[in-house]
């Protein structure tokens, strides 16, 4: 019996969020907790601006949107 490989095609949708994960993991994989949490910060807010919403802190530290 003779097996053969098959190829699978990836959507460019999913291509282009693994390139942004790499992205993102060479971009943070040697920064400090507090180099971290700057940036995650800062882009939160951006986030939050750029969808036009208030960013409020939960009780259990977390953030969300109003």
């Amino acid at each position: 019996m003779k097996t053969t490989k098959k190829e699978l095609k990836i959507s460019k949708a999913l291509e282009e969020v693994w390139q942004w994960k790499e992205k993102a993991f060479e971009e943070t994989k040697n920064k400090s907790f507090e180099e971290l949490h700057k940036i995650y910060s800062t882009s939160l807010k951006k986030a939050a601006e750029f969808i036009n919403a208030e960013l409020m802190e939960n009780e259990d530290g977390t953030y969300g949107f109003a």
